[in-house]
């Protein structure tokens, strides 16, 4: 007789009409169907249990997970730290850690985190003096309407001089974007001749 990986759907559902109209006992249908008496054992149990019918072979399905839970969230740390480092160099990382991954498995395991190899984020290098004064500006004029902007322009003079980036691709989510470990700072140059000025024109 046939066994549970050899029953087709359309079998299964032949089966279980068979159980619903208690008319047949379990071995009847299993004669009358040609499968094995546990095949019409199973199906009827997840009848019973209001469970989708053939589940539980589809629970068996593939191969045995690898990682564990723990060893997913010690491989998203690794990670973090580690932004712009190849397969290769975060798989001797992991290793160190304890974790034996191959590289194909440590891939599958980036992408499931939703990790991605891109170009980083390009912004200025500002300090926290630089951070401050924008935010003090931000706060100044937050109440600007638009035919105030519209009476106002800026000034400022500055020679610029972008740093060299590293040609290297960052590893991150999607939101993920603007964290500080996933931007390529460029810098200006230190003899910055003005900072910001607000000149109101005249009416």
């Amino acid at each position: 007789m046939g066994k549970g990986r050899d029953v087709s759907e359309e079998k299964k559902k032949i089966i279980c009409a068979l159980i619903q109209t208690g008319n047949y006992s379990v071995r009847k249908i299993a004669r009358m169907q040609g499968v094995s008496h546990p095949v019409v054992v199973r199906l009827a149990q997840q009848l019973k249990n209001n469970q989708e019918v053939g589940s539980s072979n589809k629970r068996r399905s593939g191969r045995k997970r690898i990682t564990s839970a723990r060893d997913d969230r010690k491989i998203t740390a690794i990670v973090r730290d580690n932004r712009r480092k190849s397969v290769r160099e975060l798989r001797k990382d992991i290793q160190t850690a304890g974790i034996r991954i191959s590289q194909r498995t440590l891939e599958r395991r980036l992408a499931e985190s939703g990790f991605k190899s891109v170009r980083p984020t390009k912004k200025p290098l500002l300090t926290k003096k630089m951070k401050v004064a924008r935010l003090e500006f931000a706060r100044e004029y937050s109440n600007f309407t638009l035919e105030d902007w519209k009476r106002v322009y800026f000034s400022d003079e500055a020679t610029f001089h972008c740093l060299t980036g590293t040609g290297k691709n960052v590893r991150r989510r999607k939101t993920e974007k603007l964290h500080s470990s996933c931007i390529e700072k460029r810098a200006q140059t230190k003899n910055r001749k003005a900072s910001f000025v607000v000149h109101r024109k005249h009416r």
